[in-house]
């Protein structure tokens, strides 16, 4: 018998999610690329939110890890 796994908020976060890209100047901050980015300041600029490695969403996509 399969183990159940833990619900979906209890094992999300941005820090492992496919979608997340870590901010340059943060390590525990990240670009959600889950979306084009949000345009800013009257349309003269576009931004991907920022989020903590401790956010999540319902989008969550665990990360791809390569060998399975």
């Amino acid at each position: 018998m399969k183990p159940l796994k833990s619900p979906l908020r209890e094992r999300a976060s941005c820090d492992t999610c496919e979608f997340a890209e870590m901010h340059e100047n943060d390590d525990h901050q990240f670009y959600c690329r889950r979306h084009a980015p949000k345009l800013v300041n009257g349309g003269m600029g576009a931004i991907f939110p920022v989020v903590g490695e401790d956010d999540w969403c319902g989008d969550y996509r665990e990360e791809l890890t390569g060998a399975e």
